[in-house]
């Protein structure tokens, strides 16, 4: 599925749930990738995991990532995608009161700043879940006990995702 957002750019969304769930609630899912990788097609088996786990349905958004999209673009999708979530609330089973958004990484940070923009414009959330969000841009110098460990995502990964996501306000 896919819906307008507010600059006219055409955001794709994917549904999932499971045969038999009792209606109620609901997560808008955002994926990982340091805001600058990563699609709703790359998380599908997760996401399709979380819910025949737990039955909650999911609504997985493909936000636009940088540094092609400005500063505050991801947000402005994930908001766009709740609205919609919400909008089809009794069509999909969905109580209203009963959503959450959620996210890993890039996806924690987005759904973190989607809670913000929820609040300001009224739209209850039930819940944040935030798995290890990015959403901190101040890069700390490297700790020499814990340099030496494998890490997923390096210090220098952090410092490029942050100057693509936030280009010419990004204070290195």
């Amino acid at each position: 599925m896919s819906i307008q957002a507010g600059d006219g750019h055409r955001l794709r969304l994917r549904w999932y749930s499971k045969d038999g769930s009792a209606p109620g609630s609901a997560v808008v899912h955002f994926h990982g990738g340091a805001m600058i990788a990563g699609s709703v097609d790359l998380y599908d088996p997760l996401v399709r995991t979380y819910v025949a786990w737990t039955g909650v349905p999911i609504l997985a958004v493909d936000y636009r990532l940088a540094p092609e999209a400005a500063p505050g673009t991801a947000a402005a999708d994930g908001l766009a995608a709740l609205v919609r979530l919400r909008d089809r609330a009794d069509d999909l089973g969905v109580d209203p009161a009963r959503i959450a958004v959620m996210g890993d990484s890039a996806g924690g940070g987005v759904a973190a700043a989607v809670a913000i923009l929820a609040r300001d414009h009224a739209i209850p959330l039930a819940r944040q879940i935030l798995i290890y969000p990015m959403l901190d841009d101040r890069t700390t110098e490297p700790d020499p006990y814990l340099e030496a460990a494998p890490l997923l995502f390096p210090y220098t990964y952090n410092r490029t995702a942050w100057a693509a996501v936030l280009g010419e306000h990004h204070q290195a």
